[in-house]
């Protein structure tokens, strides 16, 4: 369960605005965390395993999200910006 609250605790949830969507999404720096927080002897290993497996095309495709949302960002800093400044201070 541990895990299943570590993994919630990453995402970042955003609703449309008429509440017929919702979309989840995380930073390279919440999956840097989250693989610091799992069980990798044990519990979580093989979900550790795929991560790191798939870790290039994931962390690729988080990249574009970040630019594409940086672009077309107006003077405001970003979801994203703000979710990366909170785990850079930990």
């Amino acid at each position: 369960m541990q895990s299943l609250n570590v993994l919630i605790d990453l995402l970042t949830f955003s609703e449309s605005e008429d509440g017929s969507s919702v979309w989840y999404y995380t930073t390279p720096l919440q999956v840097e965390e989250l693989l610091y927080r799992l069980d990798e002897e044990v519990y979580e290993a093989e979900l550790v395993d795929n991560i790191r497996t798939n870790k290039d095309e994931i962390i690729r495709q988080m990249e574009i999200t970040e630019k594409i949302t940086g672009e077309m960002k107006s003077h405001r800093k970003t979801y994203i910006e703000a979710e990366n400044c909170k785990f850079l201070k930990k």
